[in-house]
């Protein structure tokens, strides 16, 4: 049997419409005016629309775009539409534009990784997938709010008291989103868990070798990186490592 390629929503229980290659007995589901017609349709082997098909199933397949790798690549162009339009409308500061093509380089990075990760990448159930970016997602859009406003803030406060609670305002999203991936990693399956754990190990693994290394690099006056913009890169560059060794790994359980 060849493999199906979706084409429509069908009728009943959330079935798909297939369109698909000979096949000697149809999908389990399958409405019976559907498998009835699929039946007509690929009764021979040399059926023209069988030998189309077999003809351009690669270059189909080929060009068929994840759905995390789409919506990572639509986010990033509405980040790089704002952050280059907004300047010319409105007197946007130019560490806000940093940001906004900062965070659309991100989710551009996010796109070609969804693109090249293999199905094995993110096997978890629907459910748990829905879940984790329902706890995930809120807090990352309140983490770069919270940074916005505390920028504006620090600029206008003195005291500092104050200014230790508003620096800390982007703190506790982060803390949320950190549970909803402990959360995503409980409860996955083996094969998920194993994946995301080695992921996980390597990344943090390889973030602290290039920091020790920067530590003696610095050590030595060969360098010099400020002791701020060290401790703010932490984070980020452990996600980036997890996504780029995440898909390494993943396709040895392919």
């Amino acid at each position: 049997m060849i493999r199906s390629l979706p084409f429509a929503t069908g009728e009943g229980d959330g079935w798909r419409g297939v369109l698909y290659a000979p096949s000697k007995t149809p999908p389990p589901n399958l409405p019976l005016r559907y498998a009835q017609g699929e039946d007509r349709l690929s009764s021979s082997l040399d059926n023209p629309f069988s030998v189309a098909y077999r003809a351009c199933q690669p270059c189909l397949t080929g060009f068929l775009v994840p759905r995390v790798a789409r919506n990572f690549l639509v986010a990033a162009l509405v980040l790089f539409a704002c952050a280059a339009g907004l300047p010319l409308v409105l007197p946007v500061p130019d560490m806000l534009s940093g940001m906004l093509y900062g965070f659309g380089a991100g989710c551009l990075l996010g796109a070609v990784f969804g693109w090249l990760a293999p199905d094995a990448c993110d096997a978890t159930t629907p459910a748990l997938r829905r879940r984790y970016l329902r706890e995930f997602l809120p807090p990352m859009a309140a983490y770069v709010l919270l940074v916005f406003l505390s920028v504006w803030l620090l600029k206008r406060i003195d005291a500092p008291a104050l200014r230790a609670l508003v620096a800390l305002l982007p703190v506790p999203p982060i803390a949320f989103a950190l549970r909803a991936i402990v959360r995503y990693i409980r409860d996955a399956d083996e094969l998920q868990r194993r994946i995301e754990l080695e992921a996980v190990s390597i990344s943090t693994a390889f973030v602290s070798f290039a920091y020790l290394t920067g530590g003696f690099l610095q050590a030595a006056r060969v360098i010099a990186v400020r002791a701020v913009d060290a401790m703010l890169w932490v984070f980020p560059l452990t996600c980036l490592a997890y996504g780029v060794v995440k898909v390494v790994v993943s396709r040895r359980y392919r």
